[in-house]
C-alpha cells in the first residue's frame, strides 16, 4: 500500500502537488497526507494571503480526500523523517525549489534523508502547461 506524503508551501500553485498526489494513490489504494511545515511563528497565518492560500490549500486537499496538516517545526528534514517514521511513508511529492541554490533547498535536504526506500517525486512548475499542451 502506498503512503502519500505531499509538501506543501503557503501558495495556491501547490494545489497541483494535491492533485499529482492523488493520481499516484488511485487504483492501488493508498493513502495520501498533505503538510506544510512552517519555520516561522504560526501568528503570521493571521496575514490575508498566506491565511486565504492554506484555507484553498485545505478545501482541495479535502476535495482529494485527505487533510492539511500544519506543522510548526525549525528543522523541516528532522519532522520528515518523523513522518515518514510515524504513517510509513513510501513517496513524498514536492514542488521544485525557487533557490538561487539548490543546494541551500529543502529539496536538496531531503536526498540526505536516512530512508532510501522513500522515493522523492519533485513536481516541476511547468508540468501543467505540458500537460494542456
Amino acid at each position: 500500500m502506498k503512503h502519500v506524503l505531499v509538501c506543501v508551501t503557503g501558495q495556491r500553485s501547490c494545489d497541483r502537488l494535491i492533485s499529482y498526489g492523488k493520481e499516484l494513490i488511485e487504483g492501488d489504494g493508498g493513502d495520501m497526507m498533505v503538510v506544510h511545515i512552517a519555520g516561522y511563528d504560526l501568528s503570521e497565518l493571521a496575514r490575508g494571503d498566506l491565511a486565504e492560500n492554506l484555507e484553498y490549500l485545505h478545501r482541495c486537499a479535502v476535495e482529494h480526500e485527505a487533510n492539511l496538516t500544519i506543522i510548526r517545526s525549525d528543522n523541516v528534514v528532522a519532522t520528515m523523517v518523523s513522518l515518514i517514521n510515524k504513517f510509513d511513508i513510501t513517496r513524498i511529492v514536492m514542488g521544485e525549489t525557487r533557490k538561487a541554490k539548490v543546494e541551500d533547498s529543502t529539496t536538496s535536504a531531503f536526498e540526505e534523508l536516512p530512508h532510501k526506500d522513500v522515493q522523492i517525486i519533485v513536481v516541476p512548475e511547468d508540468e501543467e502547461d505540458e500537460d494542456e499542451d
